[in-house]
C-alpha cells in the first residue's frame, strides 16, 4: 500500500499539467483543476480498496493486484478526464486557430 500511495503522490500532481497540455490540449481553469483533484481522490480511494481486496480477500500476489488495479484505473481515469475533467478543452495554437483533432 505504501508504494501505491507514493506513486499517487508522485504522479497525480504533474499529471494534471501533462494531461492538460499534451493529451487533451485544454485551457487551464480552476474548474478543471477542482474536477481533476476530485477524480484523482476518488480514484485513489477506489484503487486502495480494490488493491486491498485483491491482496487480502482474493489472495493475489501484490504485484499482480497492483498491475490489475493500475490498468483498470488508468482506463477509467482517461475516460473521466476526457469527458468530465477537461470537458471544455479548446486550446488554440500559436497562430490563433484551433488544433486539428
Amino acid at each position: 500500500m505504501q508504494s501505491y500511495a507514493l506513486t499517487f503522490i508522485v504522479w497525480a500532481f504533474p499529471g494534471f499539467w501533462l494531461q492538460r497540455r499534451f493529451v487533451f490540449s485544454a485551457h487551464p481553469d480552476w474548474a478543471s483543476v477542482i474536477r481533476y483533484v476530485v477524480a484523482q481522490g476518488v480514484s485513489f480511494l477506489i484503487g486502495g480498496l480494490l488493491l486491498s481486496f485483491l491482496v487480502e480477500v482474493v489472495r493475489l500476489i501484490p504485484e499482480i493486484s497492483y498491475v490489475m488495479t493500475y490498468f483498470l484505473l488508468s482506463v477509467i481515469l482517461f475516460a473521466v478526464s476526457r469527458f468530465w475533467v477537461f470537458k471544455n478543452r479548446h486550446l488554440e495554437s500559436v497562430d490563433g486557430s484551433s488544433p486539428v483533432r
